[in-house]
């Protein structure tokens, strides 16, 4: 059936999930958002400004470990999408995935070693951490579709849910977190030399709690999700989802969107390379009195920011639904270039200026973080419809694979740009000699990348949601069909001579 002559369909249908597999996402997104708090937000100015490691070292760890990580972002999906196992296809990978990811945080936040052993260890967490990410996400992203079925409202309401979550719990974290990290370790771990400067015990702290319940996260998913990710023993007799390694990846490089897309990610990846100093604002660019204190300031600023968030999560997805996702994610993306250009200009020793574009972008922004990965998804599923050949798993998390691209060639640059600010590390704690460059630079950087992913999206994406949810309906009965047929085909073969096996 050709595109021009399929029936009308619903752009969004309602979300008819179970009460029970809504609980157990929200359980997991929020144990989730505490496990990346550490690493994702005091990670670098922990090891910069407590371990002394220098800049150009830490962006030379960050580029080891994409380095290493990035042909695992490539094979994961299609691994995980070929899986078969009895526990489950897709929560096989939950447990293993999320404990090691665990062991690789907490190694991050090693205790003080001599400096071979902290750059050894913290390397070593790096990439622990972040390689079993890429076989838990590509679970998720399967695991998500079974729940969801047929509908893409499901999928649409699940990726809201798990976005209001988030922005639920970092409201708690991004307030907290500066203050119990001080708190735990002037309370009973110690400070160097008895200032609040060094809070690297606390954070290291705060890194193996918060780890520690998003593998109660993870466990809790695993369990409720167990009635809908059965066992499939005829699987490989399936024409739609048996589908080889070198299939999955010529169909995801032919499919023009999803390379359009890839590059799209790449640049604007390459271009957050500037929001690598957003935590040193705080520090030497928020007030007129730079100084270690300021990441009080921090916390108030933050948490304005997520709550402002968290307001953008629950107003903004039915507005977003309702123009779709392409017109929404375009007008984003022009809304967060006119915020980071007053930020450039103004933020300088003006925090409420920073505060009050940060909490603008963070409500506008909810609206295209409300579609996750079904705008990777739905030319997956139109792909999937006229070719007949599954690479939905495969082409949702290889999305991430683009980004880690976009890092790495970022990664040289990181080092150039503390050159500019006047960043020395030879006292401490250290200083910036140009914090005024530091604030122009952070927020200039990311805007022409972002207008090239703009007109991208603008001429790549053509799939209205409308057709989205025709290709997810008919694909979800055909992918029904297959298994019947399987089913039949295995019953129908004497024991031992299956084919395929």
């Amino acid at each position: 059936m050709s595109t021009a002559s399929m029936p009308a369909a619903p752009a969004a249908p309602k979300m008819d999930l179970p009460i029970k597999i809504r609980v157990a996402y929200v359980f997991n997104s929020i144990a989730g958002a505490f496990a990346m708090v550490i690493p994702m937000g005091y990670l670098t100015l922990y090891m910069q400004n407590y371990l002394g490691i220098s800049p150009t070292l830490v962006a030379t760890l960050n580029a080891i470990a994409g380095l290493i990580n990035l042909p695992f972002g490539l094979i994961a999906p299609s691994i995980v999408q070929k899986s078969n196992s009895k526990i489950g296809q897709y929560r096989s990978w939950f447990i293993g995935c999320g404990l090691a990811s665990f062991v690789g945080t907490v190694l991050c936040f090693v205790p003080t070693l001599n400096t071979p052993g902290k750059v050894v260890l913290v390397a070593m967490g790096f990439i622990i951490a972040r390689i079993p990410t890429n076989f838990s996400m590509a679970a998720g992203n399967g695991l998500m579709m079974k729940l969801c079925g047929p509908n893409l409202g499901n999928r649409l309401g699940l990726s809201a849910l798990t976005m209001q979550a988030t922005n639920a719990i970092n409201i708690v974290t991004s307030f907290s977190t500066p203050l119990l990290a001080l708190y735990f370790n002037n309370l009973w771990m110690g400070a160097r030399d008895g200032s609040l400067v060094d809070v690297g015990n606390g954070y290291r702290f705060l890194a193996i709690v918060y780890g520690v319940f998003a593998v109660l996260g993870v466990l809790y998913l695993f369990s409720v999700s167990k009635p809908y990710d059965v066992h499939d023993p005829h699987r490989k007799l399936n024409t739609m989802t048996n589908v080889s390694f070198l299939e999955m990846y010529k169909g995801y490089i032919t499919n023009k969107t999803l390379v359009l897309f890839a590059i799209r990610d790449i640049i604007t990846m390459f271009g957050m390379v500037g929001m690598g100093l957003a935590v040193y604002y705080f520090i030497y660019a928020a007030t007129k009195t730079p100084g270690y204190e300021n990441l009080r300031y921090q916390s108030i600023a933050n948490t304005i920011t997520t709550a402002a968030g968290l307001f953008g999560a629950f107003a903004t997805p039915p507005l977003a639904r309702r123009i779709g996702m392409k017109r929404t994610s375009i007008a984003v993306s022009l809304f967060l270039c006119v915020t980071s250009a007053i930020n450039a200009v103004f933020a300088y020793q003006r925090l409420w200026v920073y505060v009050v574009c940060n909490a603008i972008a963070s409500i506008t922004m909810m609206a295209s973080a409300s579609f996750g990965f079904n705008m990777y998804l739905n030319p997956a599923e139109e792909q999937l419809y006229k070719t007949g050949r599954d690479i939905r798993v495969a082409a949702m998390t290889l999305a991430m694979v683009p980004m880690s691209i976009g890092q790495l060639l970022s990664t040289p640059i990181t080092p150039i740009i503390y050159k500019f600010i006047g960043f020395d590390q030879s006292v401490y704690p250290p200083v910036v000699a140009d914090p005024e460059l530091l604030v122009r630079l952070m927020f200039l950087i990311p805007i022409p990348t972002t207008l090239i992913s703009i007109l991208i999206t603008l001429f790549a994406y053509r799939i209205k949601d409308s057709e989205a949810q025709f290709y997810i309906a008919e694909n979800q009965k055909r992918m029904m069909e297959e298994m019947m047929k399987a089913a039949q085909q295995a019953n129908a073969t004497p024991s031992g001579n299956t084919p395929g096996a």
